[in-house]
């Protein structure tokens, strides 16, 4: 009898803990379920940022999920996340780390074909980019368009072949090129990405063929598309190529816009680096307090699987260790959020600095042009008191913008000095009664001098002489 009141204790503490053990391995895999699933929500916002072009807060999220991915040995799912972030260095412009993220996919095979389209297309960028191995860039974007055409993808299909007609500009198979960007010319669904690929490599197979022209106008439209949607690369790209096409055609005054627009993007995108960094610490701090809140709910749990198997003694000691680690969390919790203010702080100081410099540029600016509308001013009035008009004309020769001057002899090679004398003062707005006492002419020769200065400059009988004056730089 003593032996079997021995027993049913036993047997009944020991069903107790086989019931709690149950019990804590299906709460831990409905615990895992519901990471796993809380990590593909973060993936998919990744990817939609990064379709917005929201990088930085596309590597937040991709990074974050990738962290969970990698705890619950997620292979295949981790593997994706490494192909976006690759992306999201590239928008970034930093490809030796978008290199590094696609040296760390585990196995190629497992993905899947939408994916597998992304690694190739991916690769063969890097390997344009930083190896400059044009032959390996045109192969692996040939077998990324072949994925695309299985996947159905024609937005993809698109921007990866406008990507293989840049790397044939750039390998100087430019018949290749063109034959490419002729087959893509009329898609009938097109995306931000390829449009704006479509019209750099437009420009870019003008530039390499010397047609600067037609290059010019291309560039100027991908410039003005990619700052429309927030395509920073593609935005400082073009912005560097007309730079480029400026240096060669010589258009001063465009070159000088075009250098301090691309410095403005240049310290937007390492703006955006620093706040993606600050992000980053950010979402390892966030991942950090989830984790310790996934650690503290498993030792709850433990804790209470011990009071129950063990007696009430043991009670209080469990409550003060609950008690300790509580402080333990919420004081890292309060640094944590010390941290975040500290950071958020640094940005609006960062972007209050930048409007400022911004505003002096435009106030330096301002005052040039005013400084020079003074002197032609003063040029005018002088000419009130000087009784040696042709004096008066040479000095107002001086006064024209070697710019300008240029410009005009590049419409035409015949334009004479008075011709230029009277074109410079219509862009300067400067009423016809004085042109007249300026330069010392009747009312009927100032319209002859008009009309011959129309013909010289080649313009159609219903265009408009002062407007066309005050479209050249």
């Amino acid at each position: 009898m003593l032996k079997k009141s021995i027993y049913i204790p036993a047997a009944a503490l020991l069903v107790l803990v086989l019931l709690a053990v149950c019990f804590f391995f299906f709460s831990n895999k409905n615990g895992v379920s519901r990471e796993i699933k809380y990590a593909e929500d973060l993936y998919e916002r990744g990817y939609d940022a990064l379709l917005d072009f929201n990088v930085d807060e596309a590597y937040c999220y991709l990074d974050s999920a990738n962290n969970i991915f990698q705890s619950y040995d997620q292979i295949a799912k981790s593997d994706s996340c490494y192909i976006l972030l690759a992306r999201v260095y590239y928008n970034f412009g930093e490809y030796q780390q978008a290199r590094e993220m696609m040296e760390l996919i585990s196995d190629l095979n497992n993905l899947s074909l939408r994916y597998r389209a992304l690694y190739h297309s991916m690769q063969s960028i890097i390997c344009t980019l930083v190896d400059n191995d044009y032959a390996s860039g045109i192969a692996l974007m040939q077998q990324s368009i072949v994925e695309d055409s299985l996947l159905n993808k024609n937005e993809w299909l698109f921007s990866d072949k406008a990507n293989l007609a840049e790397i044939y500009i750039r390998a100087k198979q430019l018949d290749n090129a063109e034959q490419l960007l002729n087959s893509i010319a009329n898609n009938p669904n097109p995306t931000n990405t390829f449009v704006v690929q479509y019209l750099y490599c437009k420009g870019l197979l003008f530039f390499e063929r010397k047609q600067y022209t037609e290059a010019n106008s291309f560039m100027s439209e991908a410039e003005q598309f990619a700052k429309n949607n927030n395509m920073q690369v593609e935005h400082l790209a073009a912005l560097q190529m007309l730079t480029t096409i400026d240096s060669v055609t010589h258009p001063d005054q465009k070159y000088i816009l075009h250098y301090q627009e691309y410095t403005r993007v240049q310290n937007l995108i390492n703006s955006q680096k620093k706040r993606y960094q600050i992000s980053l610490l950010n979402a390892q701090n966030r991942l950090k307090m989830r984790q310790l809140e996934n650690k503290a709910q498993r030792r709850n749990f433990i804790y209470s699987i011990i009071m129950l198997a063990l007696a009430v003694l043991v009670l209080m000691g469990i409550a003060l260790i609950l008690y300790l680690h509580f402080k333990k969390t919420l004081k890292e919790k309060k640094l944590v959020e010390l941290q975040i203010n500290l950071l958020d702080k640094e940005i609006t100081t960062e972007k209050l600095e930048r409007e400022l410099l911004e505003l002096r540029m435009e106030k330096k600016k301002e005052a040039l042009e005013k400084a020079h509308h003074e002197k032609l001013s003063i040029s005018m009035r002088l000419a009130e008191f000087v009784p040696d008009k042709e004096q008066i004309k040479e000095d107002l020769l001086k006064d024209v913008s070697p710019i300008f001057y240029s410009a005009l002899e590049r419409h035409s090679t015949s334009i004479t000095k008075n011709d230029i004398r009277l074109a410079w003062l219509i862009k300067q707005h400067i009423p016809n009664e004085e042109i007249i006492r300026i330069l010392g002419l009747t009312k009927q020769s100032l319209y002859t001098s008009r009309y011959r200065l129309r013909k010289r400059l080649g313009l159609e009988s219903n265009a408009d002489l002062n407007t066309f004056l005050s479209s050249i730089c």
